[in-house]
């Protein structure tokens, strides 16, 4: 028996991959990861992690906050502000002083650090200072 040559091979054809549903999804996986980042809390600028005291109690209306992390970094109301900027921040915002001051200080803040921002509230006028703890 004779065969033809040509009969049984094929000629391979390039392949062509089509990229633009790949690149639909890593684009959808970046849009979903970047709003995932941005579901932390907004009134927050970084994460304190309170202390626990049994005496702890709820705050009826809203204060200034002052945010200190673990690094020395402050934030007031959820903006970080620089050491230097903070004094003339807390005097505009303490325009009334009765208003409550809730200092959220990292339990592992130096206490250094928690005095004196606790002097710098006095000496913006306040004189409401409560210090943020878990129940």
């Amino acid at each position: 028996m004779r065969r033809r040559a040509g009969l049984g091979r094929r000629t391979l054809e390039p392949v062509e991959f089509n990229f633009a549903p790949m690149v639909d999804v890593v684009l959808i996986l970046v849009i979903f990861f970047m709003l995932a980042a941005n579901l932390n809390r907004p009134d927050r600028a970084f994460a304190v992690d309170l202390p626990q005291a049994s005496t702890a109690q709820a705050i009826p209306q809203a204060p200034l906050v002052i945010a200190l992390s673990r690094n020395g970094q402050v934030a007031l109301n959820g903006q970080v502000v620089s050491p230097a900027a903070l004094e003339g921040e807390l005097r505009k915002a303490l325009k009334n002083p009765n208003r409550a001051v809730l200092l959220e200080a990292d339990k592992a803040a130096t206490h250094g650090r928690v005095v004196s921002l606790i002097n710098l509230v006095r000496l913006a006028g306040g004189t409401r200072l409560e210090i943020a703890t878990l129940p």
